[in-house]
């Protein structure tokens, strides 16, 4: 007989489900590729990464052209011309997709001059994210083009950055709901009011605008909805 599984979310799992040829549901934004070279056994309710990359370019170019000054950042990077980090999962299935992202936006012009990674690791998170906020500072990065998941932004970055006195834009993807409340509470407020980008979760705008975006307010257990 045939059999499914609806607790695929991590995408090792996923991906040894379907080589068994288990029908799963979960893995959360591998790339189109990943999704069709193991076709038809695994899907999800998670973008893929292919969708994710497309979606946050055209925001990015759409809303911040490479020319464009910081506004949504504190008060020492506002004002000033955009200076852009990549920041993403070391993992294969991720890289695929950031490196995608990272390509099309250097071809339009885009100033990147940091592209980072770190090792989906709790108990190392405070310690990468040191290094990494001292990079991006380091570097004049107004504007942190952050695929990152919940808890390295609420145990790492988010933290280090207050620690060394870094407060960028940070533009997300709407990546494992971090542009939700209820999420976004585990969030360093302070950093987190400078937040904005897409969201997959967000109310859709009429036909015809744009994709859902956000621009972020502080968010604290009895604030208003971040949205």
């Amino acid at each position: 007989g045939a059999f499914a599984d609806i607790s695929g979310i991590t995408i090792p799992y996923a991906d040894a489900l379907a080589q068994q040829g288990v029908v799963n549901f979960g893995a959360p934004y591998p790339s189109q590729k990943w999704f069709d070279d193991r076709a038809p056994y695994s899907w999800s309710l998670f973008p893929d990464g292919t969708n994710v990359v497309r979606s946050g370019a055209a925001s990015l170019t759409g809303r911040m052209p490479p020319q464009s000054t910081a506004e949504y950042g504190g008060p020492s990077v506002n004002g000033k011309p955009r200076v852009f980090a990549v920041l993403a999962p070391e993992n294969a299935d991720y890289q695929e997709s950031a490196e995608v992202f990272r390509d099309t936006i250097v071809a339009k012009g885009y100033p990147v001059v940091r592209y980072l990674k770190y090792k989906l690791d709790i108990n190392s998170m405070p310690n990468q994210a040191s290094s990494l906020i001292a990079q991006m500072k380091d570097a004049g990065v107004t504007t942190v083009i952050c695929a990152c998941d919940p808890v390295m932004l609420a145990l790492g970055l988010t933290p280090k950055a207050n620690e060394q006195g870094f407060e960028p834009e940070w533009v997300t993807s709407g990546l494992a709901f971090v542009e939700q409340d209820i999420v976004g509470q585990l969030i360093d407020s302070r950093q987190w009011s400078h937040a904005c980008g897409i969201s997959y979760n967000a109310e859709s705008e009429p036909q015809g605008r744009s994709f859902p975006y956000a621009a972020f307010k502080s968010v604290k257990p009895n604030d208003e909805p971040a949205f």
